[in-house]
This record gives structure tokens, sequence and C-alpha cells, in this order.
């Protein structure tokens, strides 16, 4: 289950995390991202592993003043990937 602050994201909040690389392919990151967060509870499959896990590993690896809520959701999203990983 994805904790409050990944389902609290803000309209903004998923087009910083999809542009986190460089700006590139950034509409199918933010439509991979949406996805992830509102229809896949958070777990991203393996198709998914560019989009949109790219740009939250970017997200989870760099804090920015101003977005620290976007770091917290991505490190959020990756720990919660990681928890995933080791049931399955």
């Amino acid at each position: 289950m994805l904790s409050s602050i990944v389902t609290s994201i803000t309209e903004s909040e998923p087009t910083f995390i999809a542009g986190l690389d460089y700006g590139q392919k950034q509409d199918q990151h933010l439509d991979a991202l949406r996805k992830v967060i509102f229809e896949q509870d958070g777990v991203s499959t393996r198709p998914q592993y560019w989009f949109p896990y790219e740009v939250i590993e970017l997200g989870a690896h760099s804090l920015e003043s101003g977005h620290e809520r976007e770091f917290a959701i991505c490190t959020l999203l990756v720990v919660d990937r990681c928890n995933v990983c080791a049931v399955t």
C-alpha cells in the first residue's frame, strides 16, 4: 500500500518528476508515473523499467531545494519497489 505522501501528490509534482531526465520523453514518463501511482498502487512492472522508473530513481537520488516532496515521493516509490521485489 502506498504512503499517504505518495497518494497526496499534487498536479505539478508528477510533471516535475517526469522531467528529471533532462526533459527527455517527459510525456511518456508522466503517463507511466500516473499509472504507477494511481492505477498500480506504486508497483511498476518490468516493461515500466525506463518509463517511469528512470525518473523515479533520478528523483530519489537528487534533492533539489523547493522540491523536497518530489524527492520524498520518489524515495518512497523506490523503497516500496524494493519491498515488493523482496517479497516476490
